[in-house]
């Protein structure tokens, strides 16, 4: 499906580089992404079926265990990067530190974190 307009992805799409370049410190930017992709009332309409099937095979490895940030929230972050941007074989903890940060930042907002037990809840109903 089509992304909204005000997707706050690079223009460009997904990364073939890994981080784009001029954002490499930038972990707002990694947190606008992912919140306006995970805390989405309905993920199925804001992200490409590849990235929804992602997100679903969190939640077949998760099923029946309730939100939590580690590792359901981290996992959901991680899959969501996966999908933006090539993950570096080299720097695995880098981007596991990232996923992590953007994991406990999107949980710790109140508001944030009752849409993604909401998106968890969704996720698991419709991951066969």
């Amino acid at each position: 499906m089509a992304l909204p307009t005000n997707d706050p992805r690079p223009s460009n799409g997904p990364q073939n580089s890994g981080i784009p370049e001029g954002r490499a410190g930038d972990l707002k930017f990694f947190q606008d992404i992912l919140q306006h992709t995970l805390v989405s009332p309905n993920p199925a309409e804001t992200v490409t079926p590849e990235e929804y099937e992602a997100l679903l095979e969190v939640a077949r490895r998760h099923r029946g265990e309730p939100l939590g940030l580690d590792p359901i929230a981290v996992e959901l972050v991680q899959a969501m990067l996966k999908s933006y941007f090539r993950i570096s074989k080299e720097l695995p903890e880098l981007w596991n530190d990232m996923a992590h940060e953007i994991a406990r930042t999107l949980y710790e907002d109140k508001t944030l974190s009752e849409r993604l037990t909401r998106l968890w809840s969704k996720l698991v109903e419709a991951a066969p």
